[in-house]
């Protein structure tokens, strides 16, 4: 076996399935290739041998094994390579002869190799800088009672009045005073998440300024991919066709993907950053709370593959802990 590193973060196995493995594949491959054929006189699945052989060719015979003796032996390839493929492999046979080994070539890309700068000094010193007041200003609070009023307006077109019967009806509120204070400290807990959302987006572009990393393609495809169904679920939920957004602003698909590549690319070094000091520092998903919080997400996602559902809950609930631990460094 031979690993070769390519550019980009890419390697190449060259590798082989031994003649006795491969061989032990064509049991299997004449199973599938006789319920694929239709051969006169026998039912499916029927026929023998020597007739499916001269009906599709030695030549498909060697092919469907080889693609049965990959798959078989395809993770035990890799773990000898000790290679961690990312995205879809490319794979090609490079020999393939009755009992003869058979060769194969693996090309795929791997999770790049960082060295990350000095993390905790970056984070330090964004989470040192002066603090800021989170408290609702009366225009901030009067806006939003207006906005209110005008949703909920009274018959004949006339704003509401603000009332503490007025205020009944919109939950459960003992009074205007009551309402009021519910605001206000529903406009501070969004300020101080956007500003803590600001704040970690800092710490991590301070160090992706210092950080030296070639991406492989596939990571950056797949923000790409996230990034735009992102963007077609917000037109969808806005009652806007993506056909049409995209029409509108003179762009094409292609083009849009390429004018947010950027920012793909940096979500793409956020999330590499994040699982390194993650492994760097050992920190750890609770299994009680990985269950909880995957529960929790499908009882709101009907239908959704649980087995993936766990591992994105797994990830949201791993980059917050090494949010909280960045931001507590002293």
């Amino acid at each position: 076996m031979e690993v070769k590193k390519l550019d980009n973060s890419e390697v190449e196995i060259s590798a082989e399935i031994s003649s006795e493995a491969f061989a032990r594949t064509r049991g299997e491959a004449m199973k599938n290739l006789k319920k694929l054929v239709k051969i006169d006189g026998f039912r499916e699945g029927t026929a023998p041998d020597n007739i499916v052989e001269r009906h599709v060719g030695s030549g498909a015979i060697l092919e469907e094994m080889a693609d049965i003796a990959v798959r078989n032996n395809y993770q035990t390839i890799m773990e000898e390579a000790k290679v961690e493929a990312i995205g879809r492999p490319i794979l090609t046979i490079t020999k393939i002869a009755v009992g003869e080994p058979l060769g194969i070539k693996i090309k795929t890309a791997v999770m790049p190799v960082i060295k990350l700068p000095d993390y905790k000094s970056i984070a330090k010193k964004e989470t040192s800088k002066g603090k800021e007041s989170f408290e609702p200003t009366e225009k901030e609070i009067e806006d939003v009672l207006g906005e209110i009023k005008k949703m909920r307006t009274a018959e004949g077109g006339a704003p509401a009045d603000l009332t503490d019967e007025f205020v009944k009806t919109l939950g459960k509120f003992e009074n205007v005073e009551d309402f009021k204070n519910r605001i206000k400290t529903n406009i501070k807990l969004e300020k101080e998440i956007k500003a803590r959302d600001k704040k970690r987006v800092e710490i991590l572009e301070g160090i992706v300024s210092k950080l030296e990393v070639v991406l492989p393609s596939v990571l950056i495809e797949v923000e790409l991919d996230k990034m735009v169904a992102d963007l077609k679920n917000d037109l969808s939920h806005s009652g806007i066709d993506f056909a049409d957004y995209v029409a509108k602003t003179g762009k094409t698909e292609s083009i849009l993907r390429d004018d947010i590549r950027p920012s793909a690319e940096k979500r793409a070094k956020f999330g590499l950053i994040l699982s390194e000091i993650g492994k760097l520092e050992k920190l750890e998903v609770e299994k009680e709370e990985l269950e909880r919080e995957t529960e929790a997400m499908l009882s709101h996602f009907k239908g959704a593959d649980p087995e993936r559902a766990g591992h994105y809950v797994e990830g949201q609930l791993m980059n917050e802990k090494v949010f909280q631990f960045i931001e507590n460094i002293k």
